[in-house]
């Protein structure tokens, strides 16, 4: 189907034009300029709807509501860095790669799990706060009343935690992979891989404030489990700790590695303007 001559009978048909489409479908005029002059593709199937659910969730974070929040955040960022952590395997295929191939496989597998544990610790954690947002709308008039939510604050707020550590074990499980990749993984994505571990850094970060911040009531620390403990606020055990200096490490390293290179004629093609830059020949 020449989609471009289809958008323009539409058009014709409704008696617009170019202009009417683009601000419509909330794209630049340009954009559709080059889909009619055939310069440029339509998006794939299915790709639009992909980012419309990702904005119906940032439309949720976006929202005045106590969840989803930077609990369910950090299990997302989490679960990006075990997704690129995958992409980088899968591009890690070929004779080249053949005496690496099992582990390469196996990391590819662990990843993709990692990647659904994250989800479903979004999902737990939104759920978890969703409690202990209740918890705090409990009456507190009466001396009973006052510790009746205080005990259920407390309580909530425990549950609460135990997502976010779970996100700190499984983001160091993904640098765990990432660097088990960087020295035998393909070396025209290893940017990716650096982003992987990045976003694992970033969930850890995330994850530990939010647990440092929230098991607090009326300024006074509530009691955590010594497992969530170890996982976020101790300094000389804790993986959040250890997490973001082998994620610089990890990309100190990818950024070292030697990537192929697109001639400039090529590389300036996509890159109206750059004269004479070298852009990294990817996947």
């Amino acid at each position: 189907m020449d989609v471009s001559l289809v958008i323009k009978q539409r058009l014709d048909e409704l008696g617009l034009d170019q202009r009417d489409l683009a601000s419509a479908t909330h794209v630049t005029e340009s954009y559709v300029s080059q889909l009619l002059t055939r310069k440029k593709a339509p998006p794939a199937p299915g790709r639009t709807a992909i980012y419309d659910k990702i904005g119906e969730f940032l439309d949720r974070v976006a929202d005045r509501v106590p969840a989803p929040g930077g609990g369910a955040a950090a299990a997302l960022q989490a679960a990006l860095g075990a997704a690129l952590l995958a992409m980088v395997g899968r591009y890690s295929v070929g004779p080249e790669y053949a005496q690496h191939q099992e582990t390469i496989d196996r990391v590819v597998a662990e990843a993709d799990e990692l990647r659904g544990i994250a989800l479903r610790l979004a999902e737990a954690d939104e759920a978890a706060f969703s409690a202990v947002a209740a918890a705090y709308r409990l009456p507190k008039t009466t001396d009973e009343e006052k510790a009746t939510r205080s005990a259920a604050v407390a309580e909530a707020v425990v549950n609460a935690a135990w997502p976010p550590a779970q996100v700190i074990g499984v983001s160091s499980m993904v640098v765990d992979l990432a660097e088990a990749l960087v020295l035998i993984g393909n070396r025209n994505v290893l940017s990716d891989l650096a982003a992987a571990a990045e976003a694992a850094g970033a969930a850890v970060a995330t994850a530990r404030v939010n647990v440092e911040i929230d098991a607090v009531e009326d300024g006074r620390p509530l009691a955590i489990s010594d497992q969530v403990y170890r996982q976020t606020a101790n300094p000389k055990q804790g993986l959040g700790h250890q997490i973001a200096p082998r994620s610089s490490m990890l990309r100190a390293r990818s950024t070292q590695a030697p990537i192929r290179l697109m001639p400039s004629s090529v590389a300036n093609r996509n890159r109206p303007g750059m004269v004479g830059i070298h852009q990294p020949l990817i996947r």
